[in-house]
């Protein structure tokens, strides 16, 4: 596997102190790294709906 920590280093002033744990962006970014191997004529915003929504895509 190949090492994203920079990612989290580029992209920490970019994360709000306030709010909650925000997500790993590394953890997204190989999430979509998967995305665009498996599935690349998937668009982005309905990858972002099947990740926070799971059941409701399985039923369509």
């Amino acid at each position: 596997m190949t090492d994203f920590s920079a990612i989290t280093t580029f992209l920490e002033v970019d994360y709000s102190d306030r709010g909650p744990e925000p997500r790993d962006p590394v953890f997204l970014f190989r999430s979509y790294i998967v995305l665009l191997m498996t599935n690349p004529e998937m668009e982005l915003t309905e990858w972002i709906n099947e990740m926070t929504y799971p059941e409701v895509a399985k039923s369509f």
